[in-house]
């Protein structure tokens, strides 16, 4: 998803299948900026909304190229 195409909306029948969704649009935006600008920048949410997507996010992702801000 480039920055240009805007907000979209995903609706998902279970949380695992909205897990993956979100899990997948993640690791191509951070594959994306690693190969535009060798690192990418995310910030991750508090609470227990984001609770389960977090594990998913271990996998696929090069956090070594990451900078994680936290919010709240």
């Amino acid at each position: 998803m480039s920055a240009s195409a805007g907000p979209r909306i995903v609706v998902a029948k279970h949380l695992a299948e909205l897990v993956e969704t979100a899990a997948g649009h993640v690791r191509g935006v951070a594959a994306a900026a690693i190969a535009a600008r060798g690192r990418f920048r995310i910030a991750l949410a508090g609470g227990s909304t984001p609770r389960a997507l977090y594990p998913a996010l271990v996998r696929g992702v090069d956090w070594t190229r990451a900078a994680v801000f936290f919010g709240d």
